[in-house]
């Protein structure tokens, strides 16, 4: 096969792929909750789509409480920055994104929890942030119970709560 051959037939297969999420994962380490185990934080995973930021919060014990995800991506001519809150008590949920200018209106802002694997799935859709124009993201997690600290994750290598390694966007 020839050079010019081979050379379209990949350029073929490259424009048929689908577009690939980029993935990373911050390990917390499990027992440094400041209310034992209930929303210890142990894991958090990136996955930067294309169209949606989804980041699984994994904890030692899911209750009852409160999840804050904060965003940032270096934009153009500063940090961009953005927050998920997320409050469930009593069967009822309440979901909120926020940037800089507020609380903004997300159509597709799903944040689940689910109780039966101790995990907790927040699905920012892209459009909600910055109009979708962003690359890499770092995320930083909190959980609360009845307004208290629960955890704040990832920590530092000497304590301290710090931004996970940037995930490139797939």
């Amino acid at each position: 096969m020839s050079a010019a051959v081979t050379a379209a037939v990949g350029m073929c297969l490259l424009a048929v792929s689908p577009a690939r999420a980029e993935l990373s994962t911050s390990g917390d380490p499990a027992g440094d909750g400041q209310h034992g185990r209930r929303l210890d934080v142990t894991a958090i995973k990136v996955d930067n789509r294309d169209h949606a930021i989804v980041t699984t919060v994994s904890v030692v014990r899911l209750t009852a409480g409160d999840i804050g995800l904060r965003l940032r991506a270096q934009g153009k001519k500063r940090h961009l920055l953005a927050g998920v809150y997320s409050e469930r008590y009593h069967g009822s949920q309440k979901d909120v994104l926020s940037t800089r200018s507020g609380a903004q209106e997300c159509s597709g802002l799903v944040v689940r929890w689910n109780r039966d694997a101790d995990r907790i799935r927040l699905r920012v859709p892209s459009t909600c942030w910055n109009g979708g124009d962003f690359g890499a993201v770092q995320v930083k997690v909190i959980t609360e119970l009845g307004g208290a600290d629960a955890d704040l994750a990832p920590n530092g290598p000497r304590g301290g709560w710090r931004w996970t390694e940037p995930t490139p966007r797939g």
